[in-house]
Parts: C-alpha cells; structure tokens; sequence
C-alpha cells in the first residue's frame, strides 16, 4: 500500500531563486517540532528557527516570551501557506497499479489520482485531513482550509464542490460561494504519464485572492476557469522553482 511517508523527497525552501538546486532530504517518519508543534521530517531541523529573532532571546528570556516567540514562528510559517507554490511528485505507476503491468491494468482511472496529489500535498504543506466525507474541502492546518481540483485534459478547472458535480447534479451558486469562503486555497493538479513506469503529478498550490481574482475575469461564472495553463500558471507561477519529490 502507498505510504508517502516512506517515500525518498527533494524539499526546495527557498521559492525566490530559480537557480537553486533542491536539496536531497531522504525522508523517515515524521515528528512533532517542540518548538511549534507542527510535524517535520525526522532527518531535518523545523524550519521555524527562521523566523525567530535570536539576537532578542538569552538566557533572562522569560517563560511567556518565550512562548510569544513560538507562536509568532508558527504564524510566520504559515504565512508560507498564502504564497503561490509547485509541488512536482514523480510516481511509479505499480503504486496505482498494484503490480500488474500496464497492459493488464488498462487506462489510468483519473479519478484515483485525486488520492496521491492530497496525500503527497498534505505532507508537503504539513496539513491533516478534514473528514472522511467533506464535500467542500480536503485537508486543513489549524484554520487553514485548502481544496484539490483536477485540471482537466480540455485545459480547465472546475471549483464547483463535489456533492454537486456528477450525473443528474448541477451547479449550486449557494455551494459553490460557501467552499470559496471556506478555503484559503486551492491545489490543482495534473498528471502526465512520463514513459511506462513513471507518472508526474504537477500540484500547483494557489491562495484563493488568486483564486478568486482569476474567476472573476476568466472564470465562466458556473464554477470553471477556462485556459487555465495561460490564465492561471503562467502569470502566477512560471518564476517558481518546484519542489521535487521521487517516490
């Protein structure tokens, strides 16, 4: 059974420089940071030391400001949260496949791929699960809400919520504005099948003023954004070096 966390990942932290090279991660179990509480890799230091100012703490530091200095970390690093990002996840196909070869398994199902791109992101971003049903949302950190979206192979996206897409169901403008309040993001992705061994899964991590503002001009006003390669990823995203995690 796929377990991300055993999976071997390259973790870019700073999405600025475009000519930086990932640094190599070999991923094990997760802990929980004492410092903000969030869980990180095992093999690698939190990096909420990043936001600390150092030069004001010493050994005189009281207890509470110690615990201010935290929770100004955590919120600093979820400030991380509200920036356009790329997650580039390299899969083998026996993953989805369960060891059968391609042509005993036949066509990807592209509905199945909506399980790896919220696994892998849910790490990526250090979010949990919502729900075993939600219908407006996927995974969450604290009160951060965030929902994936297929892009679609004719080049678009549709925000409309689950529960109302499908046979005999229909746009539903109450729902749809309810999931738009509800999330502070959106991840949309994409898969594309390298050669027969390898699927690439493309997340693009994208903060709903984006979100909204790209609706509003491009958006076909029933819950779909329509050239979403030209309207969306290449005015937000093209100046992004991805992360990159091989599984």
């Amino acid at each position: 059974m796929f377990n991300p966390e055993e999976a071997n990942h390259y973790e870019n932290e700073d999405n600025n420089n475009a000519d930086q090279q990932p640094t190599i991660w070999d991923a094990t179990d997760l802990v929980t940071c004492g410092n903000c509480n969030r869980q990180w890799d095992g093999c690698a230091q939190c990096d909420c030391w990043k936001y600390l100012n150092y030069a004001e703490v010493n050994e005189d530091t009281s207890a509470s400001e110690a615990v201010a200095s935290a929770s100004e970390a955590v919120a600093s690093a979820a400030a991380h949260l509200n920036k356009p990002d790329i997650l580039i996840i390299n899969l083998p196909r026996i993953y989805i496949q369960g060891g059968l070869s391609n042509e005993e398994y036949g066509k990807i199902d592209y509905r199945l791929l909506h399980i790896f791109p919220t696994s892998y992101t849910k790490k990526w971003k250090h979010c949990k699960d919502v729900g075993a049903d939600s219908k407006f949302t996927d995974i969450q950190q604290a009160d951060f809400k965030a929902e994936g979206k297929r892009i679609e192979k004719k080049n678009y996206v549709d925000l409309t919520p689950s529960r109302d897409t499908g046979a005999d169901r229909n746009f539903n403008r109450e729902n749809f504005d309810s999931a738009l309040a509800l999330n502070q993001a959106y991840y949309f992705y994409e898969a594309e099948f390298i050669d027969e061994h390898i699927i690439k899964i493309t997340v693009y991590w994208c903060p709903i003023n984006i979100v909204k503002t790209v609706y509003e001009t491009h958006g076909n006003g029933k819950g779909k954004i329509n050239q979403v390669k030209k309207n969306l990823i290449a005015p937000y995203f093209t100046d992004i070096t991805p992360t990159i995690w091989n599984s």
